[in-house]
């Protein structure tokens, strides 16, 4: 019984590191369940971090556009290069915002 509770725990573990990755954690579970949590634990340790691509994709942060570091959505100045982000996408600006973007990137 206490090796079926140490099994049970050791997967939550998996679960739990899976969900800080952004990765699937319901598969990564019934996978460590069936296998091993030490099969599971080693695809999640070896496994690219994912968080950072659902932040973006859900909003809640964005790529710098000068160091292309991901930072907060509503950052106005970048936590690792210091520049000030513009108000706009470079879609949604126009060609005089836009050469002036590209100017100060280029550091002109």
């Amino acid at each position: 019984m206490e090796i079926f509770l140490i099994w049970v725990g050791l997967t939550g573990l998996v679960v739990y590191f899976a969900q800080q990755k952004g990765l699937n954690s319901l598969l990564l579970f019934f996978a460590s369940l069936i296998l091993s949590p030490v099969i599971g634990g080693l695809i999640v340790l070896f496994s690219d971090d994912k968080s950072s691509d659902m932040d973006i994709k859900y909003g809640r942060s964005k790529k710098c556009q000068f160091c292309a570091e991901v930072i907060n959505a509503e950052a106005i100045k970048c936590k690792h290069c210091g520049e000030t982000q513009p108000n706009k996408k470079p879609e949604n600006m126009n060609e005089e915002e836009l050469n002036a973007l590209i100017n100060k990137i280029k550091g002109k």
